[in-house]
């Protein structure tokens, strides 16, 4: 079992656009894995209230985590 938690925190740049800063842990309770904590930050722009897609990058802070990638998403309401 692993136990994900996340920080974020964001804001409005434009209209229809806003950025992000975020950081992000993964801890697997079985001990499989070592401690993995990030720290992210992207842009999200809004076309309409029910779609977004979002583009960041990842840059790990300990040993475990990946040490930088990137990051595209979406999301859709429906």
């Amino acid at each position: 079992m692993d136990f994900v938690h996340t920080a974020t925190i964001n804001r409005r740049i434009a209209s229809s656009l806003s950025g992000f800063i975020e950081y992000a842990g993964f801890h697997n309770f079985n001990n499989d894995e070592d401690y993995r904590g990030s720290f992210n930050c992207g842009l999200i722009y809004e076309f309409t209230p029910d779609f977004r897609l979002d583009a960041g990058v990842r840059i790990g802070l300990t040993e475990a985590a990946e040490d930088l990638g990137v990051f595209v998403g979406g999301t859709y309401r429906y």
